[in-house]
Order: structure tokens, then sequence, then C-alpha cells
């Protein structure tokens, strides 16, 4: 049986299951150092966080962060700074369990919740360790068609050259 539910961020079960997923995914598999803080970071705090459960047991993970309001983050990127803003971000799913149906259960509650910005975004890079490792661009493409996203922009962020995927929303 396949579940998501949405994570209390201050919940000691959340930092160990999250963190566990995003540490196998991002740091062992997909070699991204400690310094690029993609296990955890500031934005934890201010997300909204959901889990992919299959039989109970936590394999999956994806945050949405509310980038409304947060000039700097948005011009930086190329990005009106007066739209209502939704990045979403984090999405590690354990390898024996990236399916299409653990995938779409794991998204339909972040697709509920993007539906009430202007715009949804994603960023994809690579490791700060290798800079010049371009396979990460592939997982931008599934990116693109998970969330219907368009390319927006490849700016340098940090000294890491970056896309900039988004999709704006109308509503309904």
């Amino acid at each position: 049986m396949i579940t998501t539910e949405q994570v209390d961020r201050m919940g000691t079960d959340f930092l160990k299951h999250i963190y566990r997923i995003r540490q196998q995914v991002f740091e062992k598999e997909l070699s991204f150092p400690k310094q690029d803080r993609m296990t955890y970071n500031e934005w934890d705090a201010l997300a909204n966080h959901y889990m992919v459960l299959v039989n109970g047991s936590p394999v999956g993970a994806v945050a949405v962060v509310d980038w409304t309001g947060i000039t700097e983050k948005l011009l930086e990127r190329g990005i009106n700074p007066n739209l209502r803003v939704a990045k979403v971000t984090k999405l590690a799913v354990l390898p024996e369990h990236r399916g299409i149906i653990t995938l779409k259960t794991l998204l339909q509650p972040v697709q509920k919740e993007c539906g009430d910005y202007d715009l949804v975004l994603a960023e994809v890079a690579p490791p700060s360790n290798r800079l010049d490792d371009t396979t990460r661009y592939e997982m931008g493409k599934k990116y693109q068609r998970l969330f219907g996203l368009d390319f927006i922009g490849d700016p340098s962020i940090n000294g890491i050259k970056t896309h900039i995927l988004g999709k704006p929303f109308s509503h309904n």
C-alpha cells in the first residue's frame, strides 16, 4: 500500500526519516558533498514536507517552500518578485521504490499545494565538487516532465551554473 502524508517539520520522526532518505539519495547516490546542504538547510523550517510510505515505511520525500517576497532569490533567478512563487525542492525517492505509482502518489499533495501560487519552480545543478557534471540536467528533464515545467534560464548561482525550471499556474 502506497500512501503520502504531510509531515510535521518540527517532529523528530520527520527529521530522522526525511534526512535519512535525502542522505541516501543526494550524498551517497548522487555524490553531493555535505557543503551543498542537500540533506538539510535553513529552508526546511519554512517548507511544507511530504513523505511517501510503502507499507508504512518512508521511501521518499519532497518539500515545497514559499518563496513569495524573497526578492533577492527571485531576482537572482530572473523571476518577477511580485509573483507568488513556490519552490519544489529535495525530491528524493529511494532507488528500489522509484516507480510511477510511488512518484505520482508523492506528488499529488504537492501539485495541489502549488495550485495556490502564480509560479512553481525547481532548480537543477551539479554537485559543487563536480561542476562539469552535466548528468544532473538529465534529472532536470525529469522534473520538467513530472511537473510540466518550462526552462526559465541558467544563471550562475554561488558560482554554479543552475538550470531554473518553472510553470505558471492559472487560478480556476
